[in-house]
């Protein structure tokens, strides 16, 4: 389903204006709908909503009865990686909404009587808009090492976040929270099959609707846990156009994974596409397409021209992916946890303390009684009491060794890496799973999508899951002998033995390194001339002196050193002209239709 863009205005009434072409569109019980990516559980919305099972109706006639049906609050009752806008012609107002996660993007824009809308930010950097960069989004960027709220490079421009809606109303445009984690109520079943069961039936349900009805799917298969369980599962419900797809690191033994890959390949019996990482590697081309905002995409040219150049061969659309897993699942997050503390903040200080003292002895880590309290107690409660970060990085000025000084104290970089930035939770292990799903979404949402000939899509996000996952007991997720704990339960006899059993997984960064050091051209590309020097964000020898480094294995922090080289590459960009020209004049060649509030028309 393609992009759309479009605006509403009040101009002699009401106007709602759209490209032609945009997305997919309807006009369904007086509501004029544009939407783009996929619902899941049609059949189960379609039932809910009280229609004719065996009348098929398309997403948008689906999105305007759900309108009708739950209005703003339809976000949290449609599931699935969607983006719509909803007009009701009779009120003269309109919903934008995407889906509760907000893994599909949608962006707009504010004017004295208009407000401007996309799911492409491309569409919305036009004129002046570009021109105006927001100095707080590229600190938030820096500090973090991706994107974290409502901020885009522009002024003026925003992006919905996770969990909001837009309504606009002859004018007026108000922001609502109309989904949230911390409203999801605890759950508890009486026995592990219990779990169990209600486990394997949303992660089957959250694969198959992420499969493709059209034509094949491919699975992004890495040999983790999280990759192997959704291609294993797809296996099981007994699809017949699927196949695996892998990035092999033969030539790095520290991240070679073929083992792992093979044996879901032997035990799911799918047919296997394998590309080696040095065929491809990150740096092997300098940016090729203008990007309207920072994004490592601008490393990737490679792997996206092989990525896209393999699926299409074979006419594949959609390739799920493990992301997420590491989140929803209960993959540790350290070695001392947070959820303990949540029973302090549920007036129950005896089980916070006994919670602790379990951890300590079941990781026999040697350290003290008072360690494990003020680690696992103290801390987390005084954080969470401030709003400050739980888990992330401990800032130590400068953040990182090339960022000028004085930048650092005029943005407030230590205040910004310790804020929260996912909206409050009621206890600190809900929090910092919220933190953890909000930055995820946003950082899938900010794939630059219009380059791919094909969707990426998570089912390990699929909303239930998450919502049950967040729901359950934190013992039945994660525990000192082992995390993942549930996960590991309920695929006995789905992932084969060696895989389900796995701990850990293989890490660091060889190609990255790799990458960099056979090519020279992006090693002057960064250092000739620092845009990131020029606008006083970095120290240029600096900067200099770490991409070298880097070029040999030393990165400091791969998350901020590449946050960086992609704030490099989209400021050079920037002072070409060809963001600003090229790709926003192309995608805004397009003549604007006005579509009237009983009719859409189409040019």
């Amino acid at each position: 389903m393609s992009d759309f863009s479009g605006g509403l205005a009040v101009q002699d009434g009401v106007q709602f204006v759209a490209h032609p072409g945009a997305g997919a569109s309807g006009e369904h019980l007086g509501c004029i709908v544009l939407a783009r990516g996929c619902l899941a559980d049609r059949d189960e919305l379609g039932r809910r909503l009280g229609l004719d099972p065996a009348d098929r109706r398309t997403d948008t006639a689906l999105l305007a009865h759900a309108y009708r049906r739950w209005g703003s609050r339809m976000q949290a009752e449609v599931h699935g990686e969607y983006a719509a806008v909803v007009y009701d012609a009779h009120a003269g107002t309109a919903l934008l909404t995407h889906d509760a996660l907000g893994l599909a993007p949608l962006f707009y824009q504010r004017t004295e009587n208009c407000l401007r809308f996309a799911t492409e930010l491309a569409d919305l950097v036009v004129g002046g808009a570009a021109d105006d960069l927001d100095r707080e989004y590229m600190a938030d960027f820096l500090a973090f090492g991706f994107v974290t709220g409502r901020r885009t490079p522009y002024v003026g421009i925003r992006r919905l976040l996770p969990g909001t809606s837009l309504v606009w109303s002859h004018g007026r445009v108000e922001e609502l929270r109309t989904w949230n984690l911390d409203d999801v109520s605890p759950l508890s079943y009486g026995s592990d099959r219990e779990y169990e069961e209600h486990f394997r039936s949303l992660l089957q349900a959250g694969v198959r609707a992420s499969l493709d009805p059209s034509g094949p799917t491919w699975i992004s298969l890495s040999g983790g846990l999280d990759s192997s369980s959704v291609a294993c599962v797809a296996s099981a419900l007994g699809e017949q156009e699927l196949a695996a797809y892998s990035v092999l690191c033969s030539a790095w033994p520290v991240a070679d994974e073929r083992s792992w890959m093979r044996a879901v390949v032997e035990h799911s019996g799918l047919p296997w596409h394998t590309v080696e990482v040095e065929s491809m590697l990150p740096f092997a081309e300098l940016p090729r397409a203008s990007h309207v905002e920072p994004t490592l995409a601008a490393i990737e040219e490679a792997s996206l021209s092989v990525q896209n150049e393999l699926l299409g061969s074979h006419n594949a659309n959609v390739m799920m992916t493990g992301h997420g897993g590491d989140t929803v699942l209960g993959a540790a997050r350290g070695p001392v946890p947070f959820h303990p503390v949540d029973h302090l903040f549920s007036a129950h200080p005896i089980d916070a303390v006994r919670s602790v003292a379990a951890w300590r002895r079941g990781t026999e880590t040697g350290r003290s009684q008072s360690f494990w309290m003020l680690r696992g107690l103290v801390e987390p409660a005084i954080r969470h009491v401030r709003r400050q970060r739980l888990s992330g990085m401990t800032f130590r000025a400068p953040l990182a060794p090339w960022l000028r000084r004085d930048y650092v104290d005029e943005m407030g970089m230590p205040r910004r890496v310790r804020r929260q930035i996912a909206p409050h939770c009621r206890t600190p292990g809900r929090q910092a799973l919220a933190e953890e799903l909000w930055l995820l979404a946003l950082a899938m949402a900010s794939v630059p999508r219009s380059r791919m000939n094909h969707e990426l899509r998570g089912p390990l996000l699929y909303l239930p899951l998450v919502e049950f996952m967040a729901a359950i007991p934190w013992e039945q997720k994660l525990r000192a002998d082992g995390d993942r704990c549930l996960q590991r339960r309920a695929l006995r006899g789905v992932l084969p033995e060696v895989v389900r059993t796995r701990r850990g997984k293989a890490s660091g960064n060889p190609a990255i390194v790799e990458g960099l050091r056979r090519s020279p051209e992006w090693r002057s590309y960064l250092c000739d001339a620092p845009a990131v020097a020029e606008h006083g964000i970095a120290d240029a020898d600096q900067w200099r002196r770490v991409v070298r480094q880097a070029s040999v294995g030393r990165t400091h922090d791969d998350k901020l050193f590449l946050a960086t080289v992609a704030l490099e590459a989209w400021l050079k960009e920037r002072s070409t002209a060809r963001v600003t020209g090229k790709v926003a004049t192309e995608r805004a060649d397009l003549s604007e239709v006005t579509v009237g509030t009983s009719s859409i028309s189409r040019g």
